[in-house]
């Protein structure tokens, strides 16, 4: 119940949401950080505190995230009423009542990440990328949400994005071709496969062959990637891109004329929905909209439906500056 009332809490003490008294915010935030500690002792010392939050009346925003935490406030009010015999403070049991689990069954159990839960590398590290990055999150004045939770993931706009690895460049020119080949490595004398690329001396006659290296190229794009860090809110379709906004959003696939450039969306376009539809980002948007203002690209296509929360390309700038002195 104390987690659901944490999680109820989060647009707020995130700051991602505003309209829920301080004192409020203060206490729900004190929770939060005694659950992903687990600390039990601030658990019991937030007891009281809490119990006095959930009964008094509030004025909480009239949206789902108001509601939510308002119906989180009511079940644990009324559970704290509930509670007809009052233990001593030394013997009340811990927040969680679950059963206890041994070190393996820990270890087997899946929990929820809560911020804080990641480790910082050692002093020692050569780079320490994750606290550079968490660093950068905590500076940032758009209060970035820093987990998103299970629920969350199951709903709104979140089942719309995929992780697959959509930009890894697998194209190859129609008029080359490309074979998986044995390979022995020289540094290690294992036999591996590689690709190798029959090119037609009479299409392309003398060049260059450039190869992308793909594993180094993430710091360099950390430098301007436009990124809402805050919560999305669903803003439906659209008439035109809001420079202002970043998100994801529903297009049709737009007709790519060229055989010597992969289409722009890459392996985006292999998994359209019913209707030849997918959903993109605000990079492939810009990325369209520059094909357009160059000549290759008729016109943007239609924003059937999108969801959208404030700009933001600067967020990862400190780990971009870093990962380039490094």
């Amino acid at each position: 119940m104390e987690r659901e009332l944490a999680d109820a809490a989060l647009p707020y003490t995130s700051g991602a949401q505003q309209g829920v008294p301080a004192s409020i915010k203060h206490v729900l935030a004190a929770l939060r950080t005694a659950l992903a500690d687990g600390d039990q002792e601030a658990l019991a010392e937030l007891g009281p505190e809490l119990a006095a939050t959930a009964a008094a009346p509030q004025q909480l925003p009239d949206d789902a995230e108001g509601r939510r935490l308002a119906d989180a406030l009511h079940a644990y009010n009324t559970a704290v009423s509930a509670q007809t015999i009052v233990q001593p403070a030394a013997a009340q049991p811990a927040v969680d009542s679950g059963p206890v689990l041994d070190d393996e069954d820990h270890a087997a159990a899946e929990v929820e990440l809560q911020p804080g839960d990641e480790e910082d590398e050692p002093e020692s590290a050569p780079f320490p990328a994750l606290k550079i990055l968490k660093e950068a999150v905590g500076r940032s004045k758009m209060h970035p949400i820093p987990v998103i939770s299970t629920e969350e993931r199951e709903s709104g706009p979140w089942p719309l994005i995929s992780e697959r690895m959509d930009g890894e460049p697998r194209w190859v020119h129609p008029d080359v071709t490309s074979t998986r080949v044995p390979y022995i490595r020289e540094k290690d004398g294992k036999r591996v496969r590689r690709d190798q690329l029959d090119v037609p001396p009479d299409v392309f006659g003398e060049g260059v062959l450039c190869l992308i290296d793909r594993n180094g190229s993430y710091p360099s794009a950390c430098s301007g990637v436009p990124l809402a860090p805050n919560k999305l809110l669903p803003t439906g379709p659209l008439d035109a891109f809001d420079k202002t906004r970043a998100g994801i959003y529903l297009i049709d696939v737009p007709e790519w004329p060229r055989r010597d450039m992969p289409h722009p969306l890459g392996r985006i376009i292999d998994r359209p929905d019913e209707q030849g539809r997918v959903w993109v980002t605000t990079p492939h948007i810009k990325l369209l909209a520059r094909l357009v203002r160059e000549g290759h690209l008729a016109a943007i296509p239609a924003i059937h439906d999108s969801w959208t929360g404030k700009y933001n390309e600067s967020l990862f700038k400190p780990f971009y500056e870093a990962a380039k002195e490094a």
